[in-house]
């Protein structure tokens, strides 16, 4: 079984106060069980995914879905680093922040109940005879379909530093400390 995640773990890497761990997927974060109320530390590499969640059956490779990912993330981290300092060109940016953004809306657990009720929408019963592979490979056309409303969107970026970046998390947290503002269009 292979532990696929539905948000990156070199950008979940980017909320570490650990800047020299390497791979970025070892750094160490703070995550709060919402369900436990159990605060507690892991790497990046190991949170906010679920065995063989974007498998698919034969005759495919199993892991093809997840394979997609792969064409964004090796630069994801630098890439959210250019941008941030404002030096990131439109090929950088058309290759891995466009795919980043539109991935966060198809990558999520809530993806098949999304799915599955615009289906019914207009085919009712149709969602309860689709299989899981249907649905990964939904994933994949959907993220297709959002690439250029991606594209033609205007995008803000904030920055935060200061307290946000403190751990561990001191509660109740301001909701900014320092922020900067750029826009981007």
């Amino acid at each position: 079984m292979a532990f696929q995640h539905y948000m990156p773990a070199s950008f979940l890497a980017r909320f570490s106060s650990e800047t020299e761990t390497e791979p970025k997927r070892k750094r160490a974060l703070w995550v709060l069980n919402k369900r436990t109320k159990n605060l507690f530390c892991a790497n990046a590499g190991s949170i906010c995914g679920v065995n063989d969640m974007f498998a698919v059956g034969q005759p495919h490779d199993p892991n093809l879905v997840d394979q997609m990912w792969s064409g964004y993330e090796p630069r994801l981290y630098d890439a959210l680093d250019a941008l941030i300092a404002r030096r990131l060109d439109a090929l950088e940016w058309l290759r891995t922040l466009v795919p980043f953004v539109s991935a966060l809306f198809v990558r999520g657990m809530d993806f098949d109940n999304r799915f599955n009720s615009r289906l019914e929408s207009f085919a009712p019963g149709l969602a309860e005879k689709l299989s899981p592979d249907n649905i990964n490979f939904a994933r994949l056309m959907e993220w297709q379909r959002l690439r250029p409303a991606m594209i033609s969107a205007s995008w803000d970026v904030l920055e935060m530093r200061g307290i946000l970046a403190s751990s561990p998390p001191i509660w109740p947290m301001p909701r900014f400390s320092t922020a900067q503002r750029a826009k981007r269009g």
